[in-house]
């Protein structure tokens, strides 16, 4: 069973040296290293659990080898995680991505505890109330720059700085949240997408090349993608010629 998201975290222990101690992982050539490690990755942010269909791992895994050396390379890779069939997707887990997850999870929730204990100031207990109160102050802050007279940057104006605080990475989760059930995405590489676009605002306006308006710019761009045919292609390019390509760091 999948992890919570919300209940993660967005940092993990990555050893070179496991990797280059594991022969499997030594015995793969460069191509099968890249699905391998896109696979890990994936993992990762889909909290242990990855649910994708074959064809759609190649397509986000760059993948342009002969369709014979893909069936080859992806048995060998896969032969690395644990894998069941559902339908026409596969459901990937790894054992070491599990137990490093809840490593993370477990340090995360000392960390809130011992700064709980140093303030001493009633602060929530435990991890997730604290997170749920993050959320509310960058929701509250959000709303509060709309009624402080805070201009919406136009399409283009990019050069005008921003006031706006650093955000919270649960804001990041809340806004996904409530962007998600609107566009409906359809598997892992969709939701993935939509992540990498609300990342890719957010260090927008964190840089000062867009301000807090722009969080309310992409909900109102999912909603109008509701109305189409496909909700999340037409969100994506709305969201790319207002933003950029989510992909291309200098956009």
């Amino acid at each position: 069973m999948a992890m919570d998201s919300k209940k993660g975290t967005f940092y993990y222990s990555w050893e070179p040296a496991a990797f280059l101690a594991d022969h499997e992982f030594v015995m793969m050539d460069s191509a099968e290293r890249g699905l391998y490690l896109t696979i890990l990755l994936f993992l990762y942010q889909e909290q242990g659990e990855l649910e994708i269909s074959k064809s759609r791992l190649k397509k986000i895994s760059n993948w342009n080898e002969t369709d014979l050396k893909w069936k080859k390379s992806l048995k060998n890779v896969l032969s690395c995680f644990t894998v069941q069939t559902q339908g026409r997707s596969l459901i990937i887990r790894k054992n070491r991505v599990t137990r490093e997850i809840e490593k993370a999870q477990n340090a995360r929730q000392q960390r809130v505890k011992a700064a709980n204990a140093r303030w001493n100031n009633k602060q929530p207990d435990d991890a997730d109330a604290c997170a749920d109160a993050s959320i509310s102050q960058c929701e509250n802050h959000a709303k509060g720059m709309e009624g402080e007279g805070t201009k919406r940057v136009s399409e283009r104006e990019t050069d005008r700085p921003s006031n706006q605080p650093q955000i919270d990475p649960s804001w990041l989760l809340q806004t996904f949240d409530r962007v998600a059930p609107l566009l409906k995405p359809r598997d892992t590489g969709d939701r993935t997408v939509i992540k990498g676009i609300i990342t890719h605002v957010d260090c927008l306006v964190k840089s000062g090349r867009y301000n807090g308006g722009s969080w309310e710019m992409l909900i109102k761009m999912a909603v109008e993608s509701t109305n189409k045919q496909k909700p999340v292609a037409y969100f994506i390019a709305a969201a790319k010629n207002h933003f950029g390509d989510y992909r291309n760091v200098s956009d």
